[in-house]
């Protein structure tokens, strides 16, 4: 009850559009600057994985909320939008399929914060990123 309707009807709707017929690629499901280390010899690795097999991006999310303090000075709105698209140029995703699959991702984060989020803060804030990825 505490996902505002709009939210979970877009969701859904994202959910039923692109949970079809898409190549399923091992996902690291957590991949943000923090989960990415300096390896031997100049090499990187990326550790704490939450294997998945899915869709390239589902990933891009994580990207959008983690060092998000860094973003201060800039609009919300403009700063998750323009990681989205460096991400999915690095990718070479479709924007467009980048934004759904973006956008699925942090209506899912919305459920998921209604339900284990005691005061209120995470749900107010993966509300907010909502928000600002929907058109």
């Amino acid at each position: 009850p505490a996902v505002p309707r709009r939210v979970r009807e877009r969701t859904a709707g994202l959910a039923a559009e692109l949970l079809t017929d898409h190549p399923r690629v091992l996902l690291h499901t957590d991949l943000h600057y923090e989960n990415v280390l300096a390896g031997p010899a100049g090499s990187w690795v990326a550790i704490d994985p939450k294997p998945l097999a899915g869709h390239p991006g589902y990933e891009i999310h994580p990207l959008l909320v983690n060092r998000e303090r860094e973003l201060q000075g800039y609009g919300l709105r403009e700063a998750m939008r323009r990681r989205v698209i460096i991400a999915a140029e690095a990718m070479g995703l479709d924007l467009d399929e980048a934004f759904a699959w973006t956008l699925l991702r942090a209506g899912l984060e919305v459920g998921w914060a209604s339900g284990f989020d005691p005061d209120g803060s995470r749900l107010s804030h993966a509300v907010a990123v909502t928000k600002a990825l929907d058109d």
